[in-house]
């Protein structure tokens, strides 16, 4: 059994010392600065990760134990999320022992951030999810947070116009419109368009094996094509130079700061907005800020035309629903203007 930790006195150098992780570290200097050495000592120790299992487990071991897992075997995109409110969680309560936590410590950060009630949900999902984990892996006897309750998942209520549409296809330059006609023509995920490689188009269907629910469903995601999104696809296939379907100007994949590509599409959907009329002379991060732009404002919905064909496009959520209801003037005036349109 190996011996505990404990601090001694370098007399050459004239300071307190003590060894942790096999590294020596130096705490305060001069004979008579003891007691700071002992809590600056305490410190570091309490800093020390601990294994998960272990009776003195920290809400942070258990956490940073379940992202090293979720890294291996869930998406890129699922464990985004999970580190997001990992981190988050642990900066608020990563000292507490796990024996001694509970749903109100959960709460308590929560209702602190100032989240909306969607947000709220997933942030306590995924807490939840990380001591669920736990308990299957054998590392916890009970989830400390079992009958915890989270909230309902905020519905989403505005769809965007045909109007708005073609606004943007007009006032849009050539790659990314194209990128907006699929989205339209499919109800993809942004993602699933920004990362598509001719690998995975067929000739009347997408068939995606890496996907949000991959690893829950564990088959691929087949989308199927539309006319025009069949004859689009031999038209690019028949220019294209790389693997990627959906090219940039720069003729690079969609991405955004080479690795966040989600974010890419709202973005550029807002300026487009500006541009086109829709919300004219206002900054663009003014508009970015009223429409509360985040990675996931943009979600699947498929619905029926009034001549009957499938009509796809990525849904506004509430947040963006309540900035456009601050502009019903200028819409009304730019939808006037599309009538001109082909």
């Amino acid at each position: 059994m190996s011996r505990p930790n404990k601090i001694w006195f370098r007399k050459d150098i004239g300071c307190w010392m003590v060894t942790l992780g096999g590294k020596r570290i130096r705490l305060a200097d001069g004979r008579e600065n003891k007691k700071l050495a002992q809590q600056k000592f305490h410190e570091l120790a309490a800093e020390q990760p601990k294994a998960p299992e272990a009776a003195s487990a920290r809400v942070a071991d258990v956490i940073e134990a379940f992202l090293a897992w979720t890294k291996i075997h869930r998406s890129e995109e699922t464990n985004r999320n999970y580190l997001w409110f990992g981190q988050a969680f642990s900066e608020h309560s990563g000292y507490l022992p796990v024996a001694e936590l509970k749903p109100i410590h959960v709460t308590r950060w929560v209702d602190g951030k100032g989240w909306n009630q969607t947000t709220q949900r997933n942030a306590r999902r995924s807490i939840h999810r990380a001591f669920s984990w736990a308990c299957e892996e054998g590392i916890l006897a009970r989830n400390p947070l079992q009958g915890m309750k989270c909230p309902r998942a905020m519905t989403r209520t505005r769809f965007m116009t045909d109007a708005e549409f073609r606004s943007l296809m007009r006032n849009s330059a050539l790659d990314f419109k194209l990128l907006l006609f699929s989205l339209q023509q499919t109800g993809c995920r942004p993602k699933e368009a920004q990362t598509l490689t001719w690998d995975k188009v067929r000739e009347d269907r997408w068939v995606l094996t890496d996907h949000k629910t991959a690893y829950k469903v564990q088959k691929p995601r087949v989308i199927y094509l539309t006319a025009p999104m069949r004859k689009l696809m031999a038209v690019l296939r028949s220019r294209s130079t790389g693997p990627h379907v959906f090219l940039n100007r720069q003729k690079k994949p969609w991405t955004n700061n080479a690795s966040h590509v989600s974010g890419v599409l709202p973005n550029a959907f807002v300026s487009r907005m500006a541009i086109s009329g829709l919300m004219p002379d206002l900054p663009l991060m003014t508009l970015l800020s009223a429409c509360r732009v985040t990675p996931s404002s943009f979600a699947p919905s498929v619905t029926d035309s009034p001549d009957g064909s499938r009509h796809a496009l990525r849904t506004i959520r509430p947040g963006w629903a309540g900035f456009f209801s601050m502009f019903t003037s200028r819409q009304n005036q730019s939808a006037c203007r599309e009538d001109a349109l082909p």
